[in-house]
């Protein structure tokens, strides 16, 4: 192939010569063609290395978007652990708070039944709320048969501290009525005051013909006299034939008297508990041996002690 260029003209002319017979090929090329052909090769150059520069910007892009993604993809992660997280301690919270709740009424029954003096090893929390008309249907499933799931835990925890207030009601009312039973049964007077022989009865005597007032029990000199029943000391002293005498108020007028103490170990104003060691016996005022006259008043009335619980 040879090249010439003739001077002075417009054009670029190209000869083609081949090896064998065939004519000489000649091409000429206008420069205007030529420079318009090399302007077009720069652009799609140009063209060409920016769109490899803006597909390397583009991957580098993705991959730092992918990159940016899994941070927050992590971050996400973090996040909702750390939600379940702070759900599963509300619900240790809440079943905590259970488990108080069950601890507080198991307490309560017991408190009611020692109230009330019931001995019945079969009587259930369950039956005691049954019996009560509380619905059985509402005492909360044993925890092995709870759901696992959040919104399920929630729902049986707000169920069983919804019922364990109703729970707790109903026994507290029972509890109020059983404390108040207990008070009065611990002001009436029950029992003797102390261990030892009868051998004298509330009435008359015919031996004598004076009217007995009380019931006199023989004991050793310094046995302890214990009071029958709760109440407030309203005397404590010397007293006319009863020598060192004790009685104490409980309800409704209600007295007991403990007479010929040999030494008194209360004093006027002194609340007292049933059961309660108020004095010792004696042989003081009116009296031939150790022993405890015992007697029960109502407004200032002698009573049979008999006709009382023993």
């Amino acid at each position: 192939m040879l090249l010439r260029h003739k001077t002075k003209t417009n054009s670029l002319t190209m000869m083609f010569m081949p090896h064998y017979d065939s004519p000489v090929r000649i091409i000429r090329l206008p420069f205007a063609a030529l420079y318009t052909i090399l302007v077009v090769v720069v652009m799609a150059s140009t063209m060409l290395g920016q769109l490899v520069f803006r597909y390397n910007q583009m991957q580098a892009n993705i991959e730092t978007l992918r990159q940016g993604s899994s941070r927050r993809l992590v971050d996400l992660q973090r996040e909702m652990l750390y939600d379940y997280s702070n759900r599963l301690n509300n619900i240790q919270n809440k079943f905590a708070v259970v488990e108080e709740y069950l601890n507080y009424l198991s307490n309560l029954n017991k408190e009611v039944k020692a109230s009330v003096a019931v001995v019945t090893p079969n009587n259930t929390l369950e039956q005691v709320i049954a019996e009560n008309s509380l619905k059985q249907e509402s005492v909360p499933k044993p925890a092995a048969y709870l759901p696992v799931t959040y919104d399920n835990l929630q729902k049986t925890s707000e169920h069983i501290i919804k019922e364990s207030d109703e729970r707790t009601r109903a026994l507290s009312v029972m509890n109020a009525y059983a404390q108040e039973y207990k008070d009065l049964r611990d002001r009436t007077p029950t029992g003797w005051p102390l261990q030892g022989r009868l051998t004298s009865f509330f009435g008359w005597r015919e031996w004598t013909g004076s009217f007995h007032e009380g019931i006199d029990i023989v004991a050793p000199l310094g046995t302890p006299l214990h009071a029958t029943a709760s109440g407030t000391v309203i005397r404590a002293e010397w007293f006319s034939g009863y020598g060192l005498c004790v009685d104490i108020l409980h309800r409704d007028g209600i007295v007991t008297r403990y007479g010929h103490c040999d030494k008194i170990l209360i004093k006027k104003g002194d609340g007292i508990k049933i059961g309660q060691v108020i004095a010792l016996t004696g042989s003081t005022g009116n009296s031939d041996i150790p022993h405890c006259h015992y007697e029960i008043r109502i407004n200032d009335k002698s009573v049979d002690p008999m006709k009382f619980p023993f």
